[in-house]
């Protein structure tokens, strides 16, 4: 896989595309798959992985014999969450397209670390995937890592992106943003932001929120994303930033408010979930005397 190697230096800045022919061949075809990967998602990136390999020259196809054997996915989640889910459907197309199985190994703790450490320490063959989130970059920065996220890894594809949601207690009168933040900056210790991991997307747009605020905002940690939407419920905490998963139910039953999402654009989730909402109160009989 010495072309998935030079591919990486090149990704990095590291190394010039000065290359014999058959070797500049190889790499222009790893970015075409790469390139395939990030553009058509999933479900059509290890038929594209097959298709480069099956068209490529004869002797360039017999050093490039991948998967060799068995391969595993590592993810630092617990089994039955989103992106626990995602795994297993990542995993089941590869091993259908690519003709071996892929294994998902569940390696939970020390903030996604311990899972990380050991992709690092696996062979460099290609047969260990890391199917992590953000939280792989963001960590380095708050505490010591066993490995260089640069170094020890080489990206090969996005496999998902989910949008996080400024969700707050639906008994708050705030109805969006800025009405929110005037409030939180006006009274800032009457409100909360809660998160679920430490070094995760969430905590890092609840410090971001909450930044130049000289008072200060309690910044609550969790036990989970779930166990900061009960937290919620209970009224112990003001707002979190979460995935529509996680609080979807809540919101169609009046629980929680969406009232931002992160990113450039509006999320076609949220006008579904606003809709359906909408639906639901028409669908309400009316009390007598109501207006």
């Amino acid at each position: 896989m010495s072309e998935v190697r030079i591919l990486s230096r090149l990704w990095r800045g590291k190394a010039k595309l000065t290359l014999p022919a058959a070797s500049r061949d190889a790499v222009v075809m790893w970015f075409g798959v790469l390139a395939a990967l990030l553009a058509a998602g999933m479900p059509f990136a290890a038929r594209a992985v097959s298709t480069a390999i099956s068209s490529a020259p004869p002797a360039l196809a017999r050093q490039m014999s991948f998967p060799a054997r068995p391969m595993r996915l590592i993810v630092p989640f617990p089994a039955g969450g989103v992106a626990d889910a995602i795994a297993r459907l990542l995993a089941e197309r590869l091993s259908s397209h690519l003709g071996v199985p892929v294994e998902v190994d569940n390696r939970p703790g020390a903030a996604g670390t311990t899972a990380g450490d050991v992709v690092a320490k696996a062979s460099s063959d290609g047969h260990t995937l890391l199917f992590h989130q953000a939280n792989m970059l963001i960590q380095p920065g708050l505490e010591p890592v066993p490995y260089d996220v640069v170094r020890d890894f080489t990206p090969v594809a996005r496999v998902a992106t989910m949008p996080l949601f400024l969700v707050i207690d639906a008994r708050l009168p705030m109805r969006t943003p800025e009405q929110w933040s005037v409030a939180v900056k006006s009274n800032p210790g009457s409100y909360s932001y809660g998160y679920g991991q430490p070094g995760s997307p969430s905590h890092l747009y609840a410090e971001f929120a909450v930044r130049g605020i000289r008072s200060g905002v309690p910044l609550v940690t969790a036990k989970g994303e779930g166990a900061v939407v009960q937290e919620m419920l209970a009224g112990r905490i003001s707002a979190c930033f979460c995935s529509y998963a996680a609080v979807q139910n809540h919101v169609r039953n009046g629980s929680l408010r969406m009232i931002g999402v992160t990113g450039v654009s509006r999320s076609p989730l949220a006008r579904w979930c606003r809709r359906c909402r909408s639906q639901a109160w028409r669908a309400m009989p009316r009390r007598r005397g109501s207006a």
